[in-house]
């Protein structure tokens, strides 16, 4: 019997779309039929929208009916990016999976180059780290001083400084990070968290061309305390850590004034010297309740059990609604 042919899957989501979405599409197709001639393998090509509320659905169900060669699903609202990735690679039937964001920062003609590997030389995780990225200046900033810190404190050490979100994943790979059931994560670190020998290829991130990123600075924050929380016991340790510091430094206060008392004279403290160490002590205990309650807060997610997304529509190339 003839070998079943191999299927590239190419996933990518939406949020806020509608001026740029045809013509990443468009880049898309490209690159998937120069797939389909070179290697001889099947391309299925996959969107997500993430509950966008401007025109962007609506020109893709447009899209669809002119040309049905992609899967497009809608979901109920906005999940965000981390649980619209997972909805696209959950929904990928490849031997191998793609994924990017539909704004193209991350060039698509580089994927050929990683089928080529995956293909020839058998590797199942190929990810493509930002040679230089031409964000803004803050951007760029916040990125480096996020990514020194992971490095410095988390447990996946090697972690590329300049990250990645444009990789490509063999179906052992994607079937492990899809076993990974956690809510709060970074999609990057929990696919390096896996262990995979990786191969990288870097790219140059590309200027966005249209409107503004949906990456806001909360959106990032919050992305970066995921992806320290779940990667790191440091923060929590810090607590044990500076509790036990203090403790012995008021040990070490108490019998101080203790020696005074018996054996010198004692001089009544000042009140702006007593205010100022009991201030600095309630804020040191409300940031250590804040840290607990971040870790708190993720232990709730969990045990509610609630799904990462929910999908309203799904439209398939053979016209069928599932």
């Amino acid at each position: 019997m003839p070998n079943k042919k191999r299927l590239l899957s190419i996933a990518m989501n939406t949020y806020y779309a509608e001026r740029f979405i045809i013509s990443s599409l468009e880049r898309v197709r490209k690159i998937a039929e120069e797939i389909r001639r070179n290697f001889n393998i099947d391309v299925e090509i996959i969107i997500v929208d993430d509950g966008s509320k401007d025109e962007t659905v609506n020109i893709l169900n447009a899209e669809f009916n002119k040309n049905q060669d992609f899967k497009f699903l809608t979901l109920t609202r906005n999940f965000g990016s981390v649980n619209s990735h997972r909805a696209g690679v959950a929904a990928c039937n490849g031997d191998a999976v793609v994924f990017l964001a539909s704004d193209m920062q991350d060039p698509p003609e580089v994927i050929p180059t990683l089928v080529r590997e995956w293909i020839d030389n058998g590797h199942k995780f190929i990810y493509c780290p930002r040679q230089s990225r031409k964000d803004p200046l803050i951007s760029k900033i916040f990125s480096q001083a996020y990514y020194f810190i992971l490095n410095k404190i988390s447990q996946i050490k090697d972690f590329p400084r300049s990250s990645f979100d444009i990789c490509l994943m063999d179906r052992q790979v994607v079937n492990a990070f899809l076993a990974c059931k956690e809510k709060n994560y970074n999609p990057p670190q929990l696919i390096w968290w896996l262990g995979f020998r990786s191969l990288s290829i870097p790219i140059v991130r590309e200027k966005r061309e249209f409107g503004k990123s949906g990456w806001t600075f909360s959106k990032k924050l919050t992305l970066a305390i995921d992806g320290i929380i779940s990667t790191s016991h440091v923060p929590i340790r810090f607590i044990s850590s500076f509790g036990i510091i203090v403790a012995f430094l008021s040990i070490g206060y108490g019998s101080y004034i203790f020696y005074q008392a018996l054996f010198g004279s004692v001089v009544v403290a000042g009140w702006s010297s007593l205010m100022c160490i009991v201030s600095f002590l309630l804020g040191i205990v409300m940031v250590m309740l804040g840290i607990i309650g971040e870790y708190l807060y993720r232990v709730l997610e969990e045990t509610r059990g609630r799904p990462a997304y929910i999908i309203d529509n799904v439209l398939t190339p053979n016209n069928q609604l599932k």
